[in-house]
């Protein structure tokens, strides 16, 4: 639902929020940061969608029409976001290097065994990470006992949220990333 504002007096330009947050956002993407590592990071303000940033509307300006939104991000929190970005890199740097046909470099050895080699590593590395999100969602059980998968993909991956939204966010990219190909006919 939106709201409706009216314009209070004056007779130049607005600088809405709105207007402030596609600066900001122009900002992080001059840094490096991709649409999905700025809706991760501001997810309020902003939405990603087949790799291009969407801004989040909530209020209409009455007579013209225009949208715009309660929040502003503010340059400070700009900043601290490509430090954080800078520090761990992108949230796709967790997959890096694997083609977007699907995986590569599994082999199978001798006795039916498979073997993860090159590219394929990370990809399966975040595959088990979800699945071990999953466990502990659904049990409690860790799958290891040093760091939780929990703690490992909010790190890499710059989410944020509970246990259950970080795996939705997290399946999220990943099949976003490396979608199931369908067989041709």
């Amino acid at each position: 639902m939106t709201k409706e504002l009216r314009r209070v007096g004056g007779s130049g330009p607005d600088i809405l929020n709105a207007k402030l947050n596609r600066d900001r956002a122009t900002e992080m993407f001059e840094a490096g940061m991709s649409a999905e590592d700025i809706a991760a990071e501001f997810p309020k303000v902003f939405f990603a969608e087949e790799g291009k940033l969407g801004q989040k509307y909530d209020l209409i300006y009455t007579g013209s029409g225009r949208m715009e939104t309660r929040y502003t991000i503010l340059p400070g929190a700009v900043a601290k976001a490509i430090a954080r970005f800078k520090r761990r890199g992108s949230a796709s740097d967790l997959l890096r290097g694997l083609p977007r046909g699907g995986p590569t470099g599994v082999e199978s050895i001798g006795g039916g065994g498979l073997v993860m080699t090159g590219a394929a590593i990370p990809m399966f590395r975040f595959r088990v990470l979800i699945g071990g999100l999953k466990l502990e969602i659904e049990t409690g059980m860790q799958m290891t006992r040093g760091r939780s998968a929990y703690s490992i993909l909010k790190d890499e991956l710059g989410l944020k949220g509970n246990k259950k939204k970080v795996y939705e966010q997290a399946l999220a990219i990943f099949n976003r990333l490396y979608p199931v190909p369908t067989p041709e006919k």
